[in-house]
């Protein structure tokens, strides 16, 4: 059995600065694949390539959000994204003392920014507003967004390298839990194959080789839930650090909520048959293709989200699944008519950039069906709870 690399069609080629990132980053994965023997698993290819240090995608300084980069996020395109979280922020801070709001992987700050001066115009504020990034070239850009853009509250804004201890409030992450390292496995006819990486002096490939015990005996245990075995050649992906993530996130919190949005789904949808091809998805400058060891250091690396498995983690440290919503119904059931009641007053260019927003965030073919919001609680129940209708959790 083999898993050959593919050659998108029509992928854009990349300028001369950033192919030479590309170049420095494979050198190093192949210094990395020679300590290892001559190959190395997929997720230690894809922590090489998004996250070596000072030259990786994440931590390099060529990443770039909206129409000129890679790919674009809620909170980057529309405030209406910011304002809906803004509501729940205000439930939990009115209901829990001394509450503060954690936000991982903050992007340009944007989130932050809008989320805060909804708050500020609700007359509500959090203790602490934490940001943890690993980026210090997303950290130098969120500061200076931050202190450009609402400097009145900038001082409540910390950087933190990690989840803070006894933690009371509400943790935001959006599309954090598709960026984890994963790994990619095949089923064999008789046993589980583990997607490994090798490199020769022009280009990286794939090797198969028996699965480590756990990945092993995850994708078992899938069949046991299933009840059936996954057919020859099936191809997929698992995230145990995205699940080990939430589980340190679930430890910390005393009392509050964990609000996960990502583009996902349940496990059952996440691993049934007519997905044989997994969920792996990369993007080059707004291209989306699915050939992830091509462009190392300059590409995004994604999966999909497995949110069975996030909420399963989070469970097992006494959170609870407060809901499971696409992007569209959180939006909707959120107030979204509230960004509308000015409408009429607005002049035709605020008016169709505001539609655009909105249906860019929650119509199906954009990101309204795709994009699921998880809602998880600890000791806490929220006043009023947005989450019932259009809930989905049952699926999970």
């Amino acid at each position: 059995m083999n898993l050959n690399v593919s050659n998108p069609v029509g992928l854009p080629k990349p300028n001369k600065k950033s192919l030479n990132q590309s170049k420095l980053v494979s050198k190093y994965i192949r210094n990395k694949i020679k300590e290892s023997h001559g190959m190395i698993s997929f997720k230690e290819f894809m922590h090489y390539a998004m996250y070596a240090k000072d030259i990786g995608y994440y931590s390099g300084d060529s990443l770039n959000f909206g129409k000129c980069g890679d790919f674009i996020t809620a909170p980057e395109e529309s405030v209406i994204f910011g304002h809906t979280i803004a509501k729940h922020c205000a439930n939990i801070i009115e209901s829990i003392p001394n509450a503060s709001i954690v936000e991982f992987g903050a992007g340009t700050g944007s989130l932050a920014v809008s989320l805060l001066k909804k708050m500020q115009e609700m007359d509500i504020q959090p203790r602490n507003y934490f940001i943890i990034d690993i980026s210090e070239n997303l950290i130098n850009r969120q500061k200076q967004k931050i202190s450009k853009d609402i400097p009145e509250l900038s001082s409540l804004v910390n950087w933190v390298t990690r989840m803070p201890e006894n933690f009371q409030g509400i943790v935001i992450a959006n599309e954090v839990a598709d960026a984890f390292p994963f790994e990619r496995f095949i089923r064999a006819d008789d046993e589980v194959l583990q997607v490994y990486v090798k490199a020769d002096e022009n280009k990286f490939s794939y090797d198969l080789i028996p699965a480590e015990k756990k990945l092993n005996n995850y994708v078992i245990s899938l069949e046991q839930m299933n009840g059936k075995r996954l057919k020859n050649g099936y191809l997929s992906e698992v995230s145990f650090e995205a699940e080990q993530w939430v589980k340190n996130i679930a430890s910390k919190i005393n009392r509050g909520m964990l609000m996960i949005f990502d583009y996902g789904l349940s496990r059952k949808e996440y691993y049934s048959p007519d997905r044989d091809r997994g969920w792996t998805q990369c993007h080059f400058k707004h291209y989306a293709h699915n050939e992830p060891l091509i462009y190392p250091g300059i590409q995004d690396i994604t999966t999909w989200v497995d949110f069975s498995l996030l909420a399963e983690a989070a469970n097992s440290q006494g959170m609870k699944i407060n809901g499971f919503l696409n992007q569209s119904q959180f939006i909707i059931n959120s107030g979204i008519i509230n960004e509308l009641e000015n409408f009429d007053q607005m002049d035709t260019k605020q008016q169709l950039t505001l539609t655009r927003q909105i249906k860019l965030l929650t119509l199906p073919n954009q990101m309204g069906e795709n994009f699921k919001c998880l809602s998880l609680t600890k000791d806490f129940s929220p006043r009023d709870n947005d989450f019932v209708n259009g809930d989905r959790s049952y699926v999970l």
